[in-house]
């Protein structure tokens, strides 16, 4: 299993786990934890249950976690899974927030709906993380 990267910016202290999971695969996890089971997920998701079965898979080799037990034709959350569902649902929420906030000021600014294809050049004080 690969050691996740990290990086870091020792003057805040804040340590940075660089993910190389899509909020999709997050999605999928949260669905199937709300399910009754990986068929009703994969339903309500559109998507077949070895898509479903995949995504969970990417989300605990990110982690170096067993999040959910196997068995021949059921699933259930391990008391990890559980307990990280409610982070990745915090996570999720905050997510949809700034989503909505970008939204917002994309239609505050004409400029900046104008031109949605460019970033703003943004000038860091001396000595921020990079």
């Amino acid at each position: 299993m690969e050691v996740p990267t990290f990086n870091s910016c020792p003057a805040s202290g804040i340590y940075i786990h660089f993910m190389r999971l899509s909020f999709r695969d997050i999605d999928y996890f949260l669905a199937f934890s709300s399910s009754a089971n990986r068929l009703e997920a994969a339903a309500l998701l559109g998507v077949t249950l070895s898509a479903l079965n995949r995504a969970i898979q990417r989300v605990e080799m990110e982690f170096g976690l067993a999040l959910v037990v196997r068995h021949a034709r059921t699933a259930c959350m391990t008391r990890e899974g559980e307990r990280f569902v409610a982070a990745l649902q915090a996570m999720s929420t905050g997510y949809s927030q700034a989503s909505r906030v970008i939204v917002e000021l994309r239609k505050s600014d004409h400029r900046a709906s104008a031109r949605s294809d460019q970033v703003r050049d943004i000038r860091l004080a001396r000595g921020a993380c990079t």
